[in-house]
């Protein structure tokens, strides 16, 4: 006869997160068995195949959670798509606002340009008047006669009202601090008539008066110079050049002749300074005009043509200059014959610096027409790039519905497909994972490939089961729902076990399980040492359950235990399940029909098997009550 053994009670196994994760990632631990009829149930689990309507219910379910998924990710692209589209026009106003930042400022820097210019136009006809004054000023010295004093007087009138009509006066950031005369108008204004007045009530020479207006003119030239450098002229740069070596072409003509007009009026120079001064003006005049004909391509053309337009006068100018270089200390002439050489002296530079003042008129015409057609260029380009944004802000919304339609249209098309192919999949996963349930993954998924499964037999192998001690008693006492609560706390206790051990689940029958270790996955000679580990704490947590539905009672599982050979295989083809077969099988539920509430009863087999350096010992069961030569209990130190 086999002797038989039952494991003690008193300790258990604690389980740690640890713990579940490893037991969850081992094959087949925890896997349910569902069987052809509906007493066959998974622990713990509410979704259970019942049968084609059930997996119909279970699909429309998935396939209504993967719609609420899709209308989220719907909603979700929407939100990308519309934060995509506002990307897009906040970097295009960007840019606008770019453009538009770059062409005012264009805009405005040329703007100043033409203002510049037009100023020292003007600023042009002021070194005129002053120009003439010095001539006028040396002649009333040289002779004070009352018509030159009225000459004189009428020309200081001019050069104020010249002054007076300036459009705007600027005190520019020069290179070096500006002029206090220079700073406004009626600083200029006082500054010359203070020096006027001087002049009045001092005996005042030839040479005193050149040099004042001269270094005024210097001055005024200077800062006229300073003002265009400091502008960013762009494209009328070669004309500011020009103008600028006009004006100092002009101003150097005007030396010229104020030189020149003491010479003829005293038959000679005064001294060696102004027989030079009167060469290198000449000289420096001849330079500027060469230099600003090579930034003003139209200058020699019209050179030409000023100097053919003035006929003899440049033939008689020549005479005169070469006269002053040939003769510069000569004898006094008579005062008439002075006074009529100075005149015509006069007289045919003037002609000459007025034509020459047309070029530089010119000159200034043209680049403030450049400027012009570039202030309307760019004015254009504002209007231009301001519509555009205007438009954006326009069609904005409409682009935005336009690319929402496009969009949604093609997610329907996309999401019909989606549907169908996700209902396939579903079903398809749901198949999967039922088939799963009720076989082990391995064979479930051999059985795929192969659609045949050869039964197999296994050398080592632990059977267990267990049932609630008087159950059928502790029913009747309950109403249908307080012993479906009542399974299903004894479920999840047995399944919290096994999901940390290494054993397959093979059937669940109300309150009867059937599991073993060894298979499918074998494991050397573990299996008794993972079933008795599992069933000590299965027994652990069934005692400290209390349910409130049983009044003064405690729940308690008779378990039973056998080792040895079994054959495993695949029964039934329209629901498919995992049995083992075999003597083992018989015995291991003999041990647990034989055993008594919270204990755990083992064969001879079993208890050979089981490691002694585990900690396990066993105890003889004394009872008449079973046929077998001797009982042992078993009982395990953790």
């Amino acid at each position: 006869m086999t002797n038989e053994h039952r494991l003690s009670l008193t300790s258990s196994r604690k389980v740690n997160p640890s713990d579940e994760w490893q037991v969850n990632n081992r094959p087949n631990s925890g896997s349910t068995v569902s069987g052809t009829s509906q007493r066959f149930r998974t622990s713990g689990s509410s979704d259970t195949a019942e049968g084609p309507r059930g997996e119909r219910n279970y699909v429309s379910l998935s396939l209504a959670r993967v719609n609420g998924l899709n209308a989220l990710t719907v909603l979700e692209q929407k939100r990308k798509m519309i934060g995509w589209t506002i990307f897009f026009f906040v970097i295009t106003f960007l840019l606008l606002f770019v453009l538009i930042g770059v062409h005012a400022y264009g805009y405005h820097n040329i703007r100043t340009v033409q203002k510049t210019i037009e100023f020292n136009a003007e600023l042009a006809n002021v070194i005129n008047e002053l120009q003439i004054e010095r001539d006028l000023v040396i002649t009333y010295i040289s002779i004070p006669t009352t018509a030159a004093d009225n000459r004189r007087t009428n020309q200081y009138h001019a050069s104020d009202q010249i002054v007076k009509n300036l459009s705007g006066w600027r005190t520019w950031q020069m290179k070096t601090a500006p002029l206090v005369h220079l700073q406004s108008a009626d600083n200029l204004l006082k500054y010359v008539n203070a020096h006027r007045f001087e002049s009045d009530v001092e005996d005042s020479s030839q040479q005193r008066e050149l040099v004042f207006y001269s270094q005024l003119i210097t001055d005024i030239i200077t800062w006229f110079t300073d003002v265009i450098s400091e502008q960013n002229t762009g494209a009328v740069w070669k004309f500011i050049v020009a103008l600028n070596e006009a004006v100092m072409c002009n101003e150097m003509l005007a030396l010229e002749r104020g030189y020149g007009l003491l010479y003829f009026i005293n038959g000679r120079f005064s001294n060696m300074a102004d027989y030079k001064s009167f060469i290198v003006a000449q000289d420096v005049a001849n330079d500027s005009l060469i230099v600003a004909g090579i930034f003003y391509e139209m200058l020699e053309e019209k050179f030409d043509e000023a100097v053919h337009s003035m006929g003899q006068l440049t033939s008689s100018l020549d005479r005169m200059r070469h006269r002053a270089r040939r003769d510069p200390f000569g004898r006094d002439p008579s005062i008439e014959r002075l006074h009529d050489g100075s005149a015509s002296w006069h007289g045919n530079m003037t002609l000459y610096i007025n034509r020459l003042s047309l070029i530089q008129n010119n000159i200034t015409s043209e680049s403030l027409t450049l400027l012009g057609d570039e202030i309307s260029a760019e004015h254009r380009y504002l209007l231009i790039l301001m519509a555009v944004m205007c438009g954006i802000l326009v069609i904005l919304p409409l682009t935005m519905k336009v690319v929402q339609l496009i969009v949604f249209g093609m997610k329907a098309q996309s999401d019909a497909l989606m549907w169908h192919t996700t209902s396939k999949k579903l079903v398809e996963e749901r198949t999967n994972n039922l088939f799963h349930v009720m076989l082990p993954k391995q064979i479930a998924t051999e059985l795929n490939v192969n659609k045949n499964v050869n039964s197999e037999l296994f050398d080592q192998v632990t059977v267990f089961f267990s049932e609630m001690a008087d159950f059928t008693n502790i029913c009747s006492r309950l109403s249908a729902q307080d012993v479906v609560i009542l399974l299903n706390m004894m479920y999840n206790c047995v399944d919290g076990a096994i999901r940390i051990h290494d054993v397959y689940r093979v059937e669940v029958l109300a309150d009867t399980y059937m599991i073993a270790s060894g298979l499918p996955n074998k494991n050397g000679r573990r299996h008794a040492e993972e079933i008795a580990s599992m069933a000590l704490s299965i027994n652990n947590r069934i005692k400290n359950t209390e349910p409130s539905i049983i009044h003064h009672s405690r729940l308690s599982l008779k378990m039973g235990i056998h080792s040895g050979r079994v054959v495993a295989g695949i029964v039934g083809n329209a629901m498919p399940r995992y049995c083992l077969f075999g003597k083992t099988i018989k015995t291991a539920s003999r041990m647990k029909s034989t055993s008594v509430g919270g204990r755990i009863q083992i064969s001879q087999a079993t208890k050979d098997v089981l490691p002694e350096i585990r900690g396990f010992s066993t105890e003889r069961r004394e009872d008449a009550a079973v046929r077998m030569s001797d009982w042992e209990q078993l009982r395990r130190f953790l």
